[in-house]
């Protein structure tokens, strides 16, 4: 999928969050001043709005739609049989300055590489913490660990996510016996 694509599909869930933002102060706009406009209405002028600003993107980008649908609901089913793990590199410490800790972070970004389960990536930055906090410097571990927890989600689209050997979207994926 192209960076345009990725681009509209953002775009659609930003304008789906905006609605819904708009829908809530709508609420609260209509409580405050005693008039009072049914949620269900006001649901559904909302939904009539998505739907008129889907349908102008749908024909000019009918391709375009169809690939995002089929990447946001099809293909993960097929993710692990389509996308080898990358070789690993590591930059040390993402968005961190490297210190004594850097053998820490090289640690840390070869379990990221190759994802895993919630609970992996969540014993993946325990570990961290410790590492860091065992070379001398538990605040900066702590520090680390809630910068990894925060910005290491899988689901962003970043060089240092949880599972970045694998192109996006791989998600929380265990792993089979041939893997």
């Amino acid at each position: 999928m192209d960076a345009n694509m990725l681009f509209i599909g953002y775009g659609l869930v930003l304008m789906a969050g905006l609605l819904f933002g708009i829908a809530v102060m709508m609420r609260v706009y209509s409580w405050r001043w005693g008039t009072d406009v049914p949620l269900g209405e006001l649901c559904k002028i909302l939904i009539r709005a998505v739907l008129k600003v889907l349908k102008r993107v749908f024909v000019q980008y009918p391709i375009g739609i169809i690939i995002m649908i089929l990447s946001m609901f099809v293909l993960p089913f097929f993710r692990r049989t389509m996308y080898p793990l990358k070789p690993f590199k590591s930059d040390g410490c993402s968005l961190w300055p490297d210190g004594p800790w850097v053998q820490c972070c090289t640690i840390h970004d070869q379990v990221y590489h190759k994802g895993g389960t919630r609970a992996e990536r969540k014993q993946a930055d325990i570990d961290l913490m410790v590492c860091v906090a065992k070379k001398g410097y538990p605040a900066i571990g702590f520090l680390m660990y809630l910068g990894v927890r925060i910005g290491g989600v899988p689901w962003l689209p970043t060089p240092f996510r949880w599972g970045f050997g694998y192109p996006y979207r791989r998600g929380y994926v265990g792993y089979t016996r041939d893997e």
